[in-house]
């Protein structure tokens, strides 16, 4: 019973580690986009 609880607990510490990080990679790169430097590369890019 316990071996059963601590797999299930194992995973979910994997979906938060994982969620948690997509969440802070987005949060990255949505306040990255601010910067002027990263602007003027986006725009370039698009050309």
């Amino acid at each position: 019973m316990f071996n059963f609880e601590n797999v299930e607990l194992v995973e979910v510490f994997q979906l938060i580690i994982t969620f948690s990080s997509l969440f802070g990679i987005i949060l990255l790169l949505f306040f990255s986009k601010d910067k002027p430097i990263s602007k003027n590369l986006y725009l370039k890019n698009q050309k």
